[in-house]
């Protein structure tokens, strides 16, 4: 005697879908929303996908150099004050 629950058909799925989605309010979104959304998606997966296994590779970070000191601040990082040493003109 088999007592393992039989899945769902197709149709009887979607059947479940739909009754829950009208039960809790969840609206259907347009068939162009979807389409974006799933277009997005793969291509996500794509790129993921080209970097693992194709012939692009992931970008390597980017590698935080020290502030130059020809912009007349001897800072190792670029700080508000490197940007803002100008006097400002007396012409009022």
């Amino acid at each position: 005697m088999d007592l393992t629950p039989q899945s769902p058909t197709l149709a009887e799925a979607q059947q479940m879908v739909d009754h829950w989605i009208h039960t809790y309010g969840v609206r259907y979104f347009s068939e162009l929303t979807n389409m974006a959304c799933l277009t997005e998606e793969v291509g996500e997966l794509a790129r993921v996908m080209s970097r693992k296994y194709g012939d692009q590779r992931a970008k390597t970070p980017i590698r935080r150099t020290r502030w130059p000191t020809c912009f007349g601040y001897s800072s190792a990082w670029p700080t508000k004050r490197a940007w803002t040493s100008a006097k400002p003109s007396d012409a009022t």
